[in-house]
């Protein structure tokens, strides 16, 4: 099933030989969502995974073929589903039902064309009382 909600983008210039995108060892989840995404895109992939129209979250059309197809290129050490969606959690992207089978997840600091804002995400953590939050290099602990 293709998405409706997706606008379409121009195709990319053909090169020699199309690769995916490769990923530094301390790229943060957000960013690989972002570059999967635009992998998703590009590769005509949008019947699985998209953005939705406003730009602002994606969908998850078909987590099987998700799995199947496109996270191992990108999240090689996750084997289900579950795994995928524990994680977009941590770094605090909302999941919403868009309807039975398609899930939907945002995050203000995860939009279409706008890597650049994933720096603002911060991971969290919960253990116990205490509260972990992590930005980049710096840590913060709250107590509740």
């Amino acid at each position: 099933m293709q998405c409706n909600t997706c606008p379409t983008m121009p195709a990319a210039k053909e090169t020699r030989e199309e690769k995916i995108p490769t990923l530094g060892r301390n790229s943060c989840f957000p960013r690989k969502v972002h570059k999967l995404l635009h992998y998703a895109t590009t590769h005509n992939l949008e019947s699985i995974v998209c953005w939705s129209a406003d730009g602002k979250g994606f969908y998850v059309l078909d987590s099987n073929e998700f799995m199947k197809q496109i996270a191992p290129h990108f999240f090689p050490n996750q084997a289900n589903f579950r795994s995928f969606e524990r994680m977009l959690n941590i770094w605090g992207f909302e999941r919403r039902f868009a309807r039975t089978t398609e899930r939907f997840w945002c995050n203000p600091n995860f939009q279409r064309y706008r890597p650049d804002l994933c720096r603002y995400m911060a991971r969290i953590e919960n253990k116990g009382t205490k509260k972990r939050i992590t930005t980049g290099r710096n840590s913060y602990i709250f107590v509740n």
